[in-house]
């Protein structure tokens, strides 16, 4: 029997993106795993990038853009093309709001959202779209008040 996709799907509720991805991307990184965080426009790839140099003040880790010379050094990389996989990650962290890359062959895939309540609907479609899939092991992480993450599916 051919392996499952593996997709965790994270809905941040108190914590904008921009504020609690860099926490996921750390968790990543201390467990030696190239990432590629595919984001959904230039600002916020940008704007990600920018938090990731500063939002940790004892500690770096080292990231850079796919379009950038040496990219395939980093074990972290921004882009906003999930082809663009320059670093050989073997998890995408995605802000987007497609499944598109599934055929992209990463180990892991996430999906971060936040967002009004369009947005969260969209993505909630999708989880159950995959869930539905038996090719496909899907886990939604919903963030509690406090912070934390709970399991939800």
């Amino acid at each position: 029997m051919k392996d499952k996709i593996e997709i965790s799907f994270y809905h941040f509720t108190t914590t904008p993106l921009v504020v609690g991805l860099p926490k996921l991307i750390k968790k990543i990184y201390y467990a030696k795993k190239n990432l590629l965080v595919l984001c959904k426009t230039e600002e916020e790839m940008n704007e990600l990038n920018r938090v990731l140099w500063t939002f940790a003040s004892k500690e770096f880790i080292p990231h850079g853009i796919a379009s950038e010379a040496y990219a395939e050094l980093q074990p972290v990389l921004f882009s906003t093309e999930a082809t663009r996989n320059r670093n050989d990650a073997e998890i995408l962290l995605s802000t987007c709001d497609k499944l598109e890359e599934l055929n992209l062959k990463f180990k892991k895939y996430l999906y971060a959202f936040y967002g009004n309540p369009d947005e969260v609907k969209h993505m909630m479609d999708l989880y159950s779209e995959c869930k539905a899939r038996e090719d496909v092991e899907a886990v939604l992480w919903r963030q509690e008040r406090s912070g934390k993450w709970s399991k939800v599916f």
